[in-house]
């Protein structure tokens, strides 16, 4: 690291390089749960640094990852190589034609960027969770959308202009036309192959209503290919394919985008439904009727946060439903040997084919048990073992159902025995002790 550090200072300052492995493992994860360690961190404050580091990585093999606030949670900005990090620096913001769009750096978070937008009444199309911390490099190269701006107004489809520098050191930019000329000229191989992908993309009905259907959804897997079908100039089609790319085909140094209003008066309602399905169903005429963003909770979402200040009392009198058949098939089967009145007997049955119960119920809830192939066989797991056991003991013991009872210390021996090992049978028997009864177990 040290030798790469002193190549380094032949590009940068020595106070913009670190190669100490306090900074190499801070930089070493970011918001997830990825972890790499750089060879090396830069920090450039130019695009003539950024071109002398692409030559640095192309002669040294050494890969070179840009990195902006670190917010993304599948690892896009971790590397083993060199990492550039931006956040000190690139930090330029210019509001151009009343609001209607605005100039950025990768540098600057989104949140400053709306919040010097709020005077005009505007900001920007994406709206991620961390927009707040995630920068306009993140923002762009992984093309955030967020709950609210959806397909329509994610950094993809709100990209006016963007300038970016390629591995091999040119730099284009859309705002100038001249550079479409000369992207032709300088970049020929590249500029043919852009043509020949979209006119294999355009040429094929199949191919081409895959990416369209895919693209009416929210997608950043992969490149952006549906540039191919919605440009036709190459320098165009590969300016958005830097959208979402990842920072894997190109630096974005800047990027002019459009805005989107920021309406002064915002509202929000919570809406019930009998069940997911009519839920469901109201989607698409919420979304006409001009609704940004459509969240569903369930009942086990609403229940969580029903005693949290601020959430309408309403909340904790709606209706708990009852789960699928399935769901309370299974667990009728799973609790049908526990006793629910005091005054029951213990079950004896030492395996729960021999229940009657368990038969029983599992008759009256339309389980044929003698069929095996519509009835699946039961698991005597540890939870139905211990309410098997627990059925009566709440009348001997005065214990109520459903809680553990103090066991005597023999039993403990029995309780690790049935952790430890895989059995197929149980008996039961008498503690020799207390009279307890416990469940011994045999191989």
């Amino acid at each position: 690291m040290e030798a790469i550090g002193r190549a380094l200072e032949a590009i940068l300052p020595a106070d913009r390089i670190k190669t100490r492995l306090i900074d190499i493992l801070s930089y070493a994860a970011d918001a997830g749960f990825y972890h790499l360690e750089p060879k090396a961190v830069v920090q450039p404050v130019s695009e003539d640094e950024v071109r002398a580091l692409f030559r640095f990585s192309h002669q040294h093999r050494i890969p070179l990852t840009f990195r902006a606030a670190g917010t993304s949670l599948s690892g896009q900005s971790v590397t083993d190589g060199i990492l550039a990090d931006l956040s000190r620096h690139w930090q330029v913001m210019k509001i151009e034609n009343e609001g209607a769009t605005v100039r950025v750096q990768p540098g600057i978070t989104g949140g400053i960027v709306n919040a010097r937008l709020r005077q005009y009444g505007k900001k920007i199309g994406p709206d991620p969770a961390s927009i707040n911390s995630a920068m306009m490099g993140g923002i762009l190269s992984n093309n955030a959308s967020g709950m609210c701006c959806g397909v329509a107004k994610n950094s993809y489809h709100t990209l006016q202009y963007i300038r970016f520098i390629l591995p091999n050191g040119m730099t284009f930019t859309t705002e100038n036309k001249e550079d479409y000329t000369r992207f032709r000229e300088q970049c020929g191989d590249l500029y043919l192959t852009l043509i020949g992908l979209r006119d294999r993309v355009r040429s094929d009905e199949h191919i081409r209503g895959r990416i369209r259907a895919k693209y009416q959804t929210k997608n950043t897997v992969g490149y952006s290919v549906n540039a191919l079908l919605d440009f036709d100039e190459p320098l165009d089609i590969l300016a958005h394919l830097l959208i979402g790319a990842e920072g894997t085909l190109g630096f974005i140094s800047e990027a002019v985008m459009r805005t989107i209003p920021d309406y002064p008066e915002k509202s929000t309602g919570l809406l019930y439904f009998p069940d997911i399905h009519t839920a469901c169903s109201a989607i698409v005429p919420l979304t006409e009727s001009g609704a940004e963003a459509v969240e569903l909770m369930d009942r086990a979402s609403l229940r969580s946060v029903e005693h949290l200040p601020g959430i309408p009392a309403l909340v904790k009198t709606l209706p708990k439903r009852q789960p699928p058949s399935w769901l309370n098939t299974r667990a009728t089967r799973r609790r049908s040997c526990r006793s629910r009145k005091t005054n029951s007997s213990p079950c004896q049955a030492p395996s729960p084919s021999s229940c009657p119960q368990l038969h029983g119920k599992s008759r009256r809830a339309g389980l044929p048990v003698e069929d095996p192939e519509r009835h699946v066989p039961f698991r005597w797991g540890r939870k139905a073992k211990r309410d098997h056991r627990d059925s009566g003991r709440h009348r001997r013991t005065g214990c109520p159902p459903g809680r553990r009872h103090p066991r005597p210390a023999g039993a403990v021996h029995q309780i690790r025995l049935r952790k430890r090992h895989h059995l197929r049978a149980c008996q039961r028997r008498e503690h020799p002790l207390r009279g307890h009864p416990v469940l011994r177990h045999a191989r």
